[in-house]
């Protein structure tokens, strides 16, 4: 257990022409002699693994059969299987021309076993749980610390009879194991509890340890969790009765596995505890969102709008119909879509708003052209509100200036006539 660090120096291994895959994890190997390649593609826990071939060349790959793998070990090869129940603490071969892109394909159910200690204690077996190659140990779930304090769990030779696997090895979430009331997790998830990765071992064909379920049954039947109709609503009371039908109706049958117990045990105490005061919380309203997503703008108009607006648009469109199909999606992230999307659909801008003329600071209409020519300059709404030409000769003209020269050219007129005029009365004098 204190070597994790070094399973990668053991992942792989090779000889003139084998390349050995020893262990499934996420990993890539790089064989220079052959100028190959291999990539490893896997999740941990997980019952399946991929490797890609970068390369080309022959050569043998010899994939390892975990001494686990009791219940089959399917390998393809580009999607053709080529076995499918090896023998176990073997190597599966594949000799064959490999070319850039093959693909093996590895799938291998994780089983359940025990790993037994060489001695007994007080003449007990001693092992732990395993699921394919975890140790699966168990919660100590009690108020107080008793050092030495073992569990002991009754199982019989057929494991899947006594155990049962509540999430799986591709489960998002951590893998759990239930037998005889006790509750397993995976070693490397045991970092906040106390846990028993050891326990004493009653092994019996014949043993089904019922002891939690009848405590439960006795507890609202006879004991001190009698359930009180008034707090049940008339649905919710009929379930609950039939819960308890169900789990004494195990209890009798000598025939129930553990797994049959569990599940009478999960049922009676979910139908305990679902009281009227106590319902189901209702999931949150999406009528708005969806009325929102229904109404969107239609793609046949993005032409109307500028680019980079209907760009945002759709991106918060997506995201809102991602909320939409996310059933625990919460009132925060449908109220997030909503504002995001509403925001979005007014922020879009009219394509041909760019060609309207421009309200700058300066009161001019949109930029011209660079050095004084007017040439294809940014028309629309400019900083300056100055208005682009298309002309190729003359220099830039602003608003106003045609005006400007009138008053000029008149200023000049006046000048000159009054010029004209004093000069003509001094030669009358004359």
């Amino acid at each position: 257990m204190e070597n994790h660090v070094k399973y990668q120096a053991a992942a792989y291994a090779k000889s003139a022409d084998t390349l050995y895959v020893n262990q499934y994890m996420p990993t890539t190997v790089n064989w220079e002699e052959k100028g190959i390649s291999v990539k490893q593609e896997t999740k941990f826990p997980s019952e399946h693994s991929k490797l890609t071939v970068k390369g080309s060349g022959k050569f043998t790959m010899k994939l390892r059969v975990p001494y686990w793998a009791t219940e089959g070990f399917e390998v393809k090869v580009n999607g053709e299987t080529i076995c499918t129940n090896p023998e176990v603490s073997t190597y599966v071969e594949i000799n064959r021309t490999w070319k850039d892109g093959d693909v093996v394909e590895i799938h291998m159910p994780y089983t359940l076993h025990l790993d037994k200690t060489p001695d007994k204690v007080d003449g007990s077996t001693v092992a732990s749980i395993m699921y394919g190659p975890m140790v699966m140990v168990a919660k100590d779930e009690r108020d107080s610390y008793t050092p030495m304090n073992w569990y002991t769990v009754a199982l019989s030779d057929n494991l899947e009879d006594s155990i049962s696997v509540v999430t799986g090895a591709d489960s998002e979430q951590v893998p759990h194991l239930t037998t005889n009331g006790l509750q397993f997790y995976p070693m490397y998830d045991a970092y906040n509890y106390r846990y028993h990765a050891y326990v004493k071992v009653e092994e019996n064909t014949s043993v089904v340890n019922k002891d939690e379920l009848q405590a439960l049954v006795d507890a609202v039947t006879t004991g001190d969790r009698i359930p009180s109709k008034d707090d049940y609503t008339e649905e919710q009371w009929e379930t609950l009765q039939q819960a308890i039908k169900d789990a004494q109706a195990v209890l009798k049958d000598p025939d129930a596995t553990q797994t049959d117990v569990y599940n009478a045990y999960k049922a009676l105490q979910a139908a305990l505890e679902d009281t009227a005061e106590n319902p189901e919380p209702e999931k949150p309203d999406k009528e708005d969102l969806q009325n929102a997503v229904d109404h969107a703008i239609p793609d046949s108009e993005k032409d109307q709008y500028t680019k980079d607006t209907w760009d945002a648009y759709q991106q918060a469109l997506d995201h809102a119909k991602d909320v939409l199909k996310d059933e625990n999606a919460t009132e925060e992230d449908i109220a997030n879509a909503l504002n995001e999307l509403n925001k979005a659909k007014d922020a879009l801008k009219k394509a041909d708003d760019t060609q309207k003329p421009g309200t700058g600071g300066d009161g001019q209409q949109g930029n011209g052209g660079n050095d004084g020519k007017p040439g294809a300059g940014n028309s629309g709404a400019g900083n300056d509100g100055q208005t682009g030409g298309s002309g190729s000769a003359a220099g830039t003209v602003k608003t106003g200036d045609s005006a400007n020269i009138m008053l000029w050219v008149l200023l000049l007129g006046a000048s000159v006539l009054g010029c004209f005029t004093v000069l003509r009365r001094q030669r009358r004098q004359k």
